[in-house]
Formats: C-alpha cells, structure tokens, sequence
C-alpha cells in the first residue's frame, strides 16, 4: 500500500524529473493521504519501495524501463537533518532513460532539488485527484 502511495505522488509533476530524498516524498505522502496510520515512516516508506520495486529503481541501464530511479547516499540532508542515510529516488516517464549519478556516498546529494518544492506538501488538499486508497471499496 505505501508504495502504491509513493506512485500516486510520483504522478504530480512537481515531484517528476528531478533528484528528490526520501523525505520530501514521505511528506508528500502524508499530506496527500492523510488518514495513513500513525506508524507509517521514511523507513517504511522505503522498505516498500524496495520491495515493490528492488534492484530495478538501481539500475541506470537501458533495461530499467519504468522511469524510476534510485541512488543512496550518507549526509545531511537538505531538510537539515543530521547524518543519515539518504535514499533519493527520480522518476521521469516511462521509457526514459536517466543518467546515472557518479559514485560514492556523497556524490548524488548535490543533484538533489527539494529546496525548489519549498514545504508546500498540502498539494493535494481537497483536490480532485487525491485518491486515498485507505477509503476505497
């Protein structure tokens, strides 16, 4: 279910074609399905991520035809939070074919563009194309 959320966010434009972290989709998940559960996290998030997805979201080849994409990287973030970890995931339209960052633990987090999105996460508030899958039938 957490990764069918992260897909729904993922169609929005603003969150497409540019380098992300992790927490920037998980507050754009909150925000956009709010009645989530109180346990769901940045770990839980990524964990099904992984899950739903593995190895591909790690491969920059032309194999990887789903248009996401994924690099780790260990530092701060740009939400200022201490070291960590950091997944930052990219996703473009399927079929499209990203570069892949260099290596190294560090070398993706100057790609990364959240400080462009400001903290405006309530994108979806009461607009039409918010579907919360916790109150389908």
């Amino acid at each position: 279910m957490y990764f069918q959320c992260w897909v729904e966010v993922t169609k929005q434009n603003r969150y497409r074609d540019k380098w992300l972290t992790d927490e920037t989709y998980f507050q754009a998940i909150k925000a956009q399905f709010p009645t989530l559960d109180d346990s769901f996290n940045r770990g839980l998030m990524n964990r099904a991520i992984s899950l739903c997805k593995g190895t591909q979201l790690d491969d920059f080849s032309e194999s990887n035809r789903s248009g996401m994409f994924r690099r780790k990287g260990k530092g701060i973030d740009p939400f200022g939070n201490p070291k960590r970890y950091i997944w930052g995931y990219y996703v473009t339209r399927p079929g499209h074919i990203v570069e892949g960052p260099p290596d190294g633990k560090r070398s993706f987090l100057s790609l990364l563009q959240d400080n462009i999105l400001n903290d405006g996460y309530s994108v979806a508030g009461g607009l039409t194309e918010v579907v919360d899958f916790l109150l389908r039938d």
